[in-house]
């Protein structure tokens, strides 16, 4: 067994806060990018289950409610679906978070001309925008809008759920961990969109390897981040393990690591980057014998990789 790799301290920034939200903005404007695409990328079962519902809710233009962890691509799949209805480049986005009560009532007005409108993070609305927000949302199933709201899950007995039970329609997506087999296709997917005008880069099997190793908390926000910039590493090219992030480099094939395991090739990888790959500058970063570093590398399968810009 290995022993473990001590005198290793890592300090971390504190992370800024992040900046509030600004008040909605009331206008209508064609998302930026590339036009969403008519399919679910994936050729998994909670693709396809995905595909099916959303070919169901297409069938009927009227409100729906789009339910999934933070990142897994909500507002994405509501373009989808507007783009479906036909009502994509005149589709409204709103933040439910900064709504106000007068917004509200603009947004039920708008409604009656048939708007085609994306209501994100519905489980946010302010306390005071409530009771206005339920009305709206009453409103727009009567009048069959083309309204879709995206929320994260919600316990039953807050009142932002219940908010959320007004629209009778709704999709869940899944979170990436559950849908890994698609990661191939949705990489695809998310560089072709971040590079519309030049030829999509591939993942070579070692990153891919190491990519569906990964447990994604963040989903496709955290992955689209991650090829983006791997991506601008590889200069346009195809994408090698050596081109991830550092701590995205776990190992491609064998054995599962141990939580140690993991800290210590995460604070060896970094060390390298750091040292553009000198092992000898890198054990004195580490506080570590040069012969244990060597045993080290080899034990967590990083002998074969490139280190440092």
């Amino acid at each position: 067994s290995t022993d473990p790799l001590s005198a290793i301290i890592e300090l971390r920034p504190m992370a800024s806060p992040a900046p509030p939200r600004p008040r909605a903005r009331l206008t209508t404007a064609p998302p930026a990018g590339v036009a969403p695409a008519a399919r679910i990328a994936g050729r998994s079962l909670a693709a396809h289950r995905l595909q099916d519902r959303v070919d169901e809710i297409v069938r009927t233009v009227a409100p729906v409610l789009i339910v999934g962890e933070s990142g897994v691509g909500k507002t994405h799949l509501a373009r989808q679906i507007q783009h479906r209805w036909g009502h994509e480049g005149q589709t409204l986005t709103v933040d439910a978070s900064t709504l106000t009560p007068s917004d509200v009532a603009e947004l039920r007005a708008r409604l009656s001309g048939s708007l085609a409108c994306i209501i994100e993070h519905l489980d946010e609305v302010p306390d005071e925008a409530l009771a206005p927000t339920r009305r709206l949302l009453d409103a727009a199933v009567e009048l069959s809008a083309p309204l879709i709201a995206t929320a994260t899950s919600s316990t039953p007995d807050d009142l932002r759920h219940q908010v959320q039970t007004h629209v009778r329609r709704s999709v869940c997506v899944p979170p990436l961990r559950q849908r890994i087999e698609d990661l191939t296709d949705l990489a695809r997917e998310l560089l072709a969109a971040e590079f519309p005008s030049r030829p999509t880069p591939h993942l070579q099997p070692a990153a891919h390897r190491a990519l569906i190793a990964h447990h994604w908390p963040g989903n496709l926000r955290e992955l689209g981040s991650v090829l983006t910039t791997a991506a601008a590493r590889s200069m346009g090219f195809d994408i090698k393990l050596e081109h991830l992030p550092a701590d995205y480099r776990t190992l491609g094939a064998g054995r599962q690591l141990t939580s140690l395991e993991r800290t210590e090739r995460e604070a060896i990888v970094r060390a390298l980057d750091e040292s553009d790959g000198n092992k000898s500058l890198a054990a004195e970063r580490l506080g570590v014998a040069r012969s244990t570093l060597y045993r080290k590398i080899r034990a967590l399968g990083l002998e074969n990789e490139k280190f440092g810009s």
